[in-house]
């Protein structure tokens, strides 16, 4: 379990490292258009677009790190005043809850983006293909299910086996 572990922080800490990327170049990007707008008079046309792409991939991308590190809201000092057999049952239905909704949402994440691919969706002012942000979107949300597997498993102090 600790080498599977290991791996998947290694894989979420790389991505956090690139969604910092993303969030730096949508601040120069924002920099430069405030610097066009307010000394040329001229815009950066697609500003809008470019932060609406790095803002999402973005967050897809830096989502999982945060869950390793404990940083979602969790209401685990509510649940600290009920009993251990409670406690393990509202955790159990949360996992698997978030377990679905990840699982379910990096599919369907993944499906739109093969859905913009084949119908060739770009953004309407720079003519941006959609599907590469969409899958790197849909291979966050993946990365944040294999987070929340292995910390289910961990809750319960289960050993994977090889």
């Amino acid at each position: 379990m600790n080498k599977i572990k290991s791996q998947v922080t290694k894989i979420s800490k790389f991505l956090d490292l690139i969604g910092g990327y993303f969030y730096v170049a949508l601040m120069l990007v924002v920099v430069f258009n405030v610097i066009m707008r307010s000394v040329f008079s001229k815009p950066f046309i697609g500003t809008v677009e470019i932060v609406e792409l790095f803002s999402a991939v973005g967050v897809g991308l830096t989502i999982s790190y945060c869950a390793i590190l404990g940083e979602h809201i969790s209401i685990d000092f509510i649940l600290e005043k009920f009993p251990e057999r409670f406690q393990k049952l509202v955790m159990t239905i949360g996992y698997l809850l978030s377990l679905s909704f990840l699982g379910t949402a990096s599919w369907m994440i993944f499906q739109y983006g093969d859905s913009a691919r084949i119908n060739g969706r770009v953004t309407p002012t720079m003519g941006i293909a959609y599907h590469p942000f969409v899958y790197i979107i849909a291979f966050g949300f993946f990365v944040f299910f294999l987070v929340s597997l292995v910390q289910m498993f961990e809750s319960y102090g289960r050993r994977v086996q090889k």
